[in-house]
């Protein structure tokens, strides 16, 4: 939502409702104030609650992501501009969470939202209201930075600590590792990245800022790669002679175990029972593997994606550590304490550990 459609609506929503923060009541407010010629801040308002009146002087924030967040918390901190000093701090959103109270209660600044959702921090009393579903959601340039091909930049920034000096630097690492991304999509997640506070973006600086929470983010971004071709194979269970057989029908660089079967070569645990593969190409109907075919008695699936982060910095034919530790992540139990282990020993490089 661009600044001037904010805060239209918001000037509107006002006029035209005053006891949407109810049982609170817009009395009176004044946009882009001035004193002596000079604004002091975006909004000026007052509210009334049984007989009792709270001043604000508001900063509008038209996105809300941590980066800004944290930008307009530090300067609604410090309100100037000759107020009184029964004025309170306050940020005015298109949606007031969860998350973000928690940070304006850290800052000791109150926030309003488009919705009727409201959070309150006064010296005599704290008020909240957060249950009204947000009418405004936003977007961003990619909507989802932790999913599918778009998880690569974080994937890649988790792979060593390091600081990176140009953004070009970043990419052309990132096509050596066969991420097949380009430069605009790089640059875009990053930026949302920085928008997180979880990487650091400014002139010959690109580093992890929150590595854990990097992490967990990829975590609960993870989606299954898509699936095009799915065979069920019978092969003998010695590891050798399946890698031979993969190698003999989809050539050495043609075919990858799975981050699940992937774990051995990175913790301490046993090979699963159903082996899966991955491949970028699309098996024929005389590939060789047609004569191991079962539909009943299957102990490897090959399936058949082109989504680049499942084979992104991969280690010859196994998956990369951290594609082994997402995928694990989604399991059960006893494999996600596998991606535990898998996810400490990425963890412990930067000093974030959990």
């Amino acid at each position: 939502m661009k600044e001037l459609q904010f805060k239209q609506i918001l000037q509107d929503t006002w006029s035209n409702s005053r006891d949407m923060y109810a049982p609170l009541r817009v009395e009176d407010f004044t946009f882009e104030p001035t004193i002596a010629g000079e604004s002091t801040a975006d909004v000026v308002f007052t509210l009334q609650w049984r007989g009792r009146t709270l001043s604000f002087m508001g900063e509008l924030k038209s996105s809300a992501t941590p980066r800004s967040m944290m930008q307009a918390m530090e300067r609604t901190q410090y309100p100037g501009g000759g107020e009184s000093p029964e004025t309170l701090p306050a940020l005015l959103l298109p949606y007031l969470s969860p998350g973000i109270v928690e940070q304006l209660e850290r800052a000791d600044v109150s926030a309003f939202d488009l919705n009727g959702n409201f959070f309150i921090q006064s010296p005599d009393f704290v008020a909240i209201r957060v249950d009204r579903p947000n009418a405004y959601p936003t977007s961003r340039d990619i909507k989802k930075i932790y999913t599918y091909n778009s998880s690569i930049v974080g994937r890649f920034l988790l792979r060593k600590n390091r600081t990176f000096e140009q953004v070009n630097e970043i990419y052309e690492s990132i096509q050596e590792l066969g991420g097949g991304i380009s430069l605009s999509t790089l640059s875009k997640v990053l930026k949302g990245l920085a928008d997180d506070i979880l990487i650091e973006k400014e002139f010959g600086a690109i580093r992890v800022l929150q590595a854990q929470e990097l992490m967990q983010n990829l975590i609960d971004g993870y989606r299954p790669p898509r699936v095009r071709e799915e065979w069920k194979l019978k092969l003998p269970d010695d590891i050798s002679a399946q890698r031979k057989i993969f190698n003999m029908a989809l050539g050495e660089e043609g075919w990858m175990w799975s981050g699940e079967s992937s774990a051995p070569a990175y913790v301490a645990t046993t090979s699963p029972a159903l082996g899966k593969v991955f491949t970028p190409k699309h098996l024929s109907t005389n590939n060789p593997l047609q004569e191991f075919e079962s539909q009943r008695f299957y102990n490897v699936i090959l399936q058949q994606t082109d989504d680049a982060y499942v084979y992104f910095d991969r280690r010859d034919k196994l998956a990369s550590p951290i594609e082994s530790c997402l995928a694990l992540s989604q399991l059960d139990k006893r494999e996600r304490q596998i991606a535990g282990q898998i996810k400490y020993s990425i963890l412990e490089r930067f000093d974030d550990r959990f």
